[in-house]
């Protein structure tokens, strides 16, 4: 009788688990990446995977070469912790990697709201908006790109930009702005200096 129980148990375990992935076909157990997408689904699995581990899962899926995985276990890692620039950044890599500039531009959008700063998805963004050909958003997100990280208008630091077709306007834009923002720039001075500054009358010129 106990032994019928405990069948009885095993078979609706069983029926309860959710059909294997397609992915899951393809682990090989000696390779490292391989072993480290079945550690995190057998966390997730066990309802014990964090955000970051789903999110680290969908770049290695991604890696495999099964992109639409990819998004779904950061779309669900984003689920879990809202308002996340860094899971927000990855899935729109994959969208973009999809050829889903829309949703990828919506995506970076989410992040550069949170994160001004965060010179990736600013010029991972102008990257989807050149594709959809909007050429002056575009520059624009470059731009900001580079005033947070000039090194991402380098090829040798990022490959992407010879992907571009307006590095050019991009980088010219760039430079004129750095330039005119330092053109203005008197060094820093105490709070006297300035007070008595603002207290010298202009002699009239004399001619």
């Amino acid at each position: 009788m106990k032994r019928i129980f405990a069948i009885g148990v095993v078979m609706a375990l069983l029926a309860a688990t959710a059909p294997a992935a397609v992915f899951e076909r393809f682990l090989a157990p000696d390779d490292p990446r391989d072993q480290a997408i079945a550690r995190y689904l057998a966390k997730e699995k066990e309802g014990r995977a964090r955000p970051a581990d789903l999110a680290d899962m969908g770049l290695l899926l991604l890696e495999k070469g099964f992109p639409k995985d990819a998004e779904r276990y950061l779309k669900k890692a984003l689920k879990a912790s809202p308002r996340n620039p860094n899971i927000a950044y990855r899935l729109g890599i994959v969208q973009q990697r999809q050829g889903k500039e829309r949703a990828a531009a919506r995506t970076y959008a989410r992040v550069v709201a949170w994160e001004p700063g965060f010179a990736p998805a600013q010029f991972m963004l102008g990257l989807a908006h050149e594709r959809m050909g909007h050429r002056r958003t575009a520059i624009r997100h470059y731009v900001t790109a580079y005033r947070h990280y000039p090194q991402l208008a380098d090829p040798k630091h990022n490959p992407l930009v010879l992907t571009s077709g307006l590095q050019l306007e991009a980088r010219m834009e760039h430079y004129n702005r750095v330039i005119r923002e330092d053109s203005f720039w008197i060094g820093y001075m105490d709070p006297e200096t300035v007070k008595a500054m603002q207290l010298i009358t202009p002699r009239p010129v004399r001619r």
